[in-house]
């Protein structure tokens, strides 16, 4: 008695019982010559319109994924395309105190310090030369000579 029970319940679920039910009603409807065809033909039209609707399902699943992923990765590189501004408006704003700090000076040469941490945050430099470029004054020449 417990297999008929097991037996029912199984009939009765919405993937068998209710098909079963609506291609009994459909084969009652239409009055089919050969019901028995009509009612095989029905289960496997019905089979594959499930089939198609699970697929379609499963798809659309997979675009509304694709989608999210898309929206995630704008949503990253729009980040990410913010934090490069104010990396570049900071980088920009030291600069241009830089640039103030040397205009302002009475005296450049007091500035070299800064004009050395300047050029080696910028540059990356482990190391700095700096000259100064002073040109002769050659007074044995007369004033006719070819330079």
């Amino acid at each position: 008695m417990n297999t008929v029970n097991h037996d029912n319940e199984y009939l009765k679920r919405d993937d068998i019982g209710k098909v079963i039910a609506e291609g009994l009603a459909e084969v009652y409807r239409s009055k089919p010559q050969n019901p028995i065809d009509h009612f095989a033909k029905w289960l496997l039209n019905e089979s594959s319109n499930r089939k198609a609707e699970k697929r379609q399902v499963l798809e659309n699943e997979k675009a509304a994924e694709l989608v999210k992923r898309a929206e995630e990765d704008a949503a990253r590189q729009a980040k990410l395309e913010e934090e490069r501004k104010r990396a570049k408006e900071a980088l920009d704003y030291r600069i241009q105190l830089f640039r103030d700090k040397i205009k302002a000076s009475s005296d450049p040469a007091e500035e070299l310090q800064a004009l050395v941490d300047h050029l080696h945050e910028f540059t990356g430099a482990t190391s700095v030369y700096l000259g100064k470029i002073v040109k002769p004054i050659n007074t044995d020449l007369a004033e006719d000579a070819d330079d």
